[in-house]
């Protein structure tokens, strides 16, 4: 124990500090963080020394006793635990540089002296000491869920939590929450860190409020010394918690959602400058249904794949078969995430272009200004009506309505299919649940699953059978909707294609990015009538059917296929235009990040 107000002790105090520092500067040297032993930055990190030798010296305590337990807690999870693996796992290429982290370091430090000192004001005389401790107490806790959910996202994607991935945390509701917990992370994962979490909780109340401590005695010098240490590591968490995680992440994300918002309040503005191209040729009468798939990877669909061993697309295969229907074996989602790929899946906005999302149209808008009766039929949840898919694109429709159980069965949109009148000239957007997780949840019951009668796959990877099951009912519901229409509804013409695909290990996310999260089933039919209407439209889509697509240009293809180019279309970007043009060099996904020429299936692909 030093002795307060001694130079030796003070020397001491400070020497401590800057020894703790500096550990972490070498093992983030050893991480891989560049320039660490710059002396400009060692000399940076002296608010953090300052801030721990102050509190040191005030109270009497050197960091290594036993009362330090608690802010211990604190540093080693932002200190080393969460900024380790950003180091060492971070997304990029390049090794991150000092600066980048000097946050976590003065927020680690902060944290530390804050918990250290709300631990000792807990156990002395003064009267908010029951207030200090329960403070410390769901503090500690609210940092062990942020700690735990760190940490099991790196055991499932072996990487660090991005931004990207607090987008849809934000905007997910509980069925989301309990298909997540159950397809992705997994019993086997979740009940060990709930029952860690129990433990760590317990024993967190029991070094705080049962175990026996001495009462501690302040002068009055002590408490405004302790009252301004505690304001300034206050400060410092508030300063620099904003760029550690998880209020960095929090700030991107939102700051998206906003921009999400600002689009919607600028569209009436866009809406006016829309002009069709006089020289488009639009159908007269009939129907073009764009149906928007959810999570189907095209390399389990046995019409995309031939050498895949389940056929879930029996439909689909005949349809091939017949040369009816044009399939594109080369199409990429743009993100693979639901918000961020449909963001531009149904807007004008793509990777190519310098494109304000600001200045977004989307396909109804040039669908209304083309004079097609439009309509968006959801098996989503109403509360995406707050979403940018619900809020931008489907409350543009001319009837914009859900399902009556949201999430159920996709079947449910054949019925809302069934609403449209016959006769006049509509676009219709289905968007379906199709394959998203809870995989069992995505298909009737009593429905057959993939490999039930073989009992090696269902045993070996059951989670692939029931994602294949999913896909294999996705099929029999495009056949009840197409099959209708075409009867119906005068078909003229129908495009499915997914918002972006699925991994059997790592689901879809950023976190651990694979192509199978970006492969996605495209395709498209004409009828004869459309056909004969428009033939260098079904020529420039046939001739195209081996071309790499990323779904990023539905716009510009869907407007072709409506006849209803306009002065925000691009025929460079239309598979139904002999002008299409995506070389693989050029191609991208995940908003510009990632080239889909490093697709190992595109090894031979120009």
């Amino acid at each position: 124990r030093a002795t307060a107000g001694g130079i030796m002790d003070i020397f001491l105090s400070v020497v401590q500090a800057y020894m703790l520092i500096l550990a972490v500067f070498g093992i983030w040297h050893m991480l891989g963080v560049s320039r660490v032993w710059n002396i400009r930055h060692i000399g940076g990190a002296a608010s953090a020394v300052l801030l721990i030798a102050a509190a040191e010296i005030l109270t009497g305590h050197l960091i290594f006793s036993s009362e330090w337990a608690t802010g211990w807690i604190f540093f080693i999870s932002w200190g080393l635990i969460i900024s380790g693996i950003q180091i060492a796992y971070g997304i990029g290429e390049e090794p991150l540089e000092f600066p980048h982290l000097k946050s976590y370091l003065t927020v680690s430090s902060a944290g530390m002296v804050l918990f250290y000192l709300l631990s000792l004001i807990g156990r002395s005389s003064l009267r908010v000491s029951e207030i200090a401790l329960w403070s410390e107490f769901f503090g500690l806790l609210a940092g062990g869920v942020i700690l735990g959910s760190y940490v099991l996202y790196f055991s499932i994607y072996k990487t660090a939590f991005s931004a990207d991935d607090m987008l849809p945390i934000l905007q997910t509701h509980v069925s989301e929450v309990k298909g997540y917990i159950s397809d992705q992370i997994g019993i086997v994962r979740f009940l060990p860190a709930v029952l860690c979490f129990i433990i760590y909780g317990g024993w967190l109340f029991y070094i705080l409020f049962e175990y026996p401590h001495e009462t501690v005695f302040f002068t009055q010098a002590d408490r405004y010394g302790l009252l301004i240490t505690a304001l300034l590591s206050l400060y410092a968490l508030f300063r620099y918690g904003r760029y550690c995680y998880p209020f960095k992440e929090y700030t991107i994300a939102r700051n998206c959602i906003k921009a999400g918002k600002r689009i919607i309040d600028n569209h009436e503005d866009m809406l006016n400058k829309l002009k069709l191209d006089e020289r488009a040729r639009d159908i007269k009468e009939g129907t073009v249904i764009l149906v928007i798939g959810e999570s189907a990877c095209r390399m389990h669909m046995k019409a995309f794949n031939p050498d895949y061993e389940e056929e879930t697309t029996p439909w689909l295969s005949k349809c091939k078969e017949t040369g009816r229907f044009e399939l594109f074996g080369n199409a990429y989602s743009n993100f693979p995430q639901t918000t961020p790929a449909l963001s531009m899946y149904l807007t004008n906005v793509n990777q190519y272009e310098p494109i304000e999302e600001k200045s977004a149209i989307s396909v109804i808008d040039a669908a209304n200004k083309g004079g097609y009766k439009t309509y968006w039929f959801s098996n989503h949840t109403k509360t995406g009506k707050n979403s940018f898919c619900a809020a931008f694109v489907g409350s543009r429709a001319d009837l914009c309505r859900w399902t009556d159980i949201s999430e159920g069965d996709d079947l449910q949109l054949l019925e809302l299919l069934k609403t449209v009148p016959e006769g006049g000239k509509n676009f219709i957007v289905l968007h379906m649940m199709g394959s998203h997780m809870k995989y069992e949840e995505r298909v009737p019951e009593g429905f057959p699953e993939i490999g039930e009668k073989k009992e090696k796959i269902k045993n070996e990877n059951k989670k692939t059978a029931a994602y294949d099951t999913t896909l294999l009912y996705t099929d029999q519901v495009l056949q009840a909707v197409f099959e209708y229409a075409e009867k119906n509804l005068n078909l003229q013409a129908m495009i499915y294609c997914s918002d972006h695909g699925e991994d059997m290990e790592y689901g879809h996310g950023t976190g651990h990015f694979t192509y199978d999260m970006v492969r996605i089933p495209l395709w498209v039919y004409l009828s004869e009538d459309y056909k004969n209407t428009c033939p260098e439209r079904y020529e420039a889509l046939h001739s195209h059917k081996e071309a790499i697509f990323t779904n990023d240009l539905m716009y510009d293809t869907v407007c072709g296929i409506l006849g209803t180019a306009n002065n925000f279309y691009k025929k460079q970007y239309d598979l139904s235009d002999i002008a299409y043009d995506l070389p693989a060099d050029k191609a991208l996904t995940k908003h510009g990040k990632i080239k889909i020429a490093k697709d190992p299936l595109l090894k031979d692909i120009k």
